[in-house]
C-alpha cells in the first residue's frame, strides 16, 4: 500500500498545529510540516 504524501503549509500555526498532529497519526499518510519562522 502506497501512503499519501501531504505537506502542511503553516505547521506552526494553530490550525496547521492541529493538522499536523492528527494527520501524523495515520499511517496512511506521509505528512511534511513547513512554516515560515521559526520564532513563532
Amino acid at each position: 500500500m502506497n501512503q499519501k504524501k501531504i505537506i502542511v503549509i503553516g505547521a506552526n500555526g494553530f490550525t496547521g498545529r492541529r493538522i499536523l498532529n492528527d494527520l501524523s497519526r495515520n499511517t496512511l499518510y506521509q505528512v511534511t510540516g513547513c512554516y515560515m519562522h521559526e520564532d513563532i
